[in-house]
């Protein structure tokens, strides 16, 4: 991976944050408590925070890729494959960011946790360079790390071998499950801790 592909990926991870950081705010400022005293729920709700943040982080990559690809530049896989990529990567993205704002009552306490965390994990998953040696400690805790399925997925995409890429997207979506079902709990135990 080069140091241009790990700029794109981070500013997935930013853009989820950000994005989410309105979440945060409504939760901060007690807006969330007024959108749900009405006919909404909170499932719809939360459903039109993960569909933006999904789409905002999605369509402008997608729509660079597309534009990039119009004016005969070279991206590698096809148009169809890289949003199946930016897919997967926004939804863990999105859960991420979700599931941190749903932790801490700050927004920006989330955001920059947010953000140390998608560095730190970026650079132990060889973001920059290689940083975990074979069977090494990095190497055991990058193994466990998202960013490094997202990474092997991309390279197992390239390389044609799709059982490993199953196996590699299988473990980014159960990241992303693990994630919202975790926020879902946080938020059960917030409210059943409010009553």
């Amino acid at each position: 991976m080069d140091e241009e592909e790990f700029r794109r990926k981070y500013y997935v991870y930013m853009q989820s944050l950000v994005y989410m950081m309105q979440y945060g705010e409504d939760k901060w400022l007690w807006r969330m408590k007024r959108i749900l005293q009405s006919l909404v729920s909170f499932f719809s709700y939360l459903g039109g925070m993960i569909a933006f943040t999904m789409l905002s982080v999605i369509l402008s990559a997608f729509m660079t890729l597309a534009v990039c690809r119009l004016f005969g530049a070279q991206i590698g896989f096809s148009l169809p494959v890289y949003a199946g990529l930016l897919f997967v990567l926004a939804l863990f993205a999105t859960a991420f960011a979700l599931f941190l704002n749903m932790l801490f009552a700050q927004k920006v306490t989330a955001n920059m946790l947010g953000s140390a965390l998608a560095v730190l994990a970026s650079i132990i998953s060889g973001g920059f360079y290689e940083v975990a040696h074979e069977r090494g400690i990095l190497d055991t805790i990058a193994s466990m790390l998202m960013t490094k399925a997202v990474l092997q997925l991309s390279e197992s995409l390239e390389a044609g071998l799709t059982a490993q890429a199953v196996e590699h997207l299988g473990f980014v979506l159960l990241w992303a499950s693990a994630l919202f079902i975790a926020t879902l709990l946080v938020q059960w135990m917030h409210k059943t801790a409010a009553d």
